[in-house]
């Protein structure tokens, strides 16, 4: 391997996504790229079943896993683009705070720093 391809894996994921028995899991792996440390993430999908006594695990799904696989891997995302992107965070939390639905509209308006604009009915 060259010294632009070359990578060492981690023993652990670094966060791991469940649901019921799904799990998403990311893996920060580090890397050289011209000479350069570099860092970047991967993402590991897998469903735990019981065999017998033993637990075990899977990466074949049914179709009515899909769902919550995408709903995991949109966490695993958010969480890498925040790692990658932190000014990011700061904005996914005002995104969440405007689709809460107990914020009252000029609280909404505030947080983005931009005031509500009015909404008026042409009338027909």
């Amino acid at each position: 391997m060259d010294e632009n391809t070359a990578a060492t894996t981690a023993n652990k994921p670094i966060k791991t996504f469940r649901d019921g028995d799904l799990s998403v899991s990311v893996w920060e792996n580090q890397s050289q790229r011209h000479g350069e440390p570099r860092t970047f993430y991967k993402a590991t999908i897998s469903k735990s079943y019981k065999k017998g006594e033993e637990f075990k695990r899977t990466t074949s799904f049914a179709p009515e896993d899909f769902k919550t696989i995408t709903a995991l891997l949109r966490q695993a995302l958010t969480f890498i683009e925040n790692l990658q992107f932190p000014e990011l965070e700061e904005l996914n939390d005002e995104i969440e705070e405007l689709r809460r639905p107990e914020a009252e509209p000029d609280a909404q308006a505030s947080i983005s720093g931009n005031p509500r604009p009015s909404r008026s009915r042409k009338a027909t």
